[in-house]
């Protein structure tokens, strides 16, 4: 099976990610780090785990 490195390019948004999660949970995670080698995935995981404007999302305990 294939290992996806987890040192991904330091764009922006992974950069925004890194703060998201040292502020969240105290270290990078590193699923996040293996999710940033494909920005689009990145983006859908980001946006199907926030909460939608319509209250019927996944919504934090």
């Amino acid at each position: 099976m294939a290992r996806v490195s987890l040192d991904p390019p330091r764009t922006i948004f992974f950069r925004v990610m890194e703060w998201y999660s040292r502020r969240t949970y105290g270290k990078v995670l590193d699923p996040g780090k293996a999710l940033a080698h494909n920005p689009r995935v990145l983006w859908a995981t980001c946006a199907s785990s926030s909460p939608s404007p319509s209250g019927t999302g996944w919504t934090p305990t």
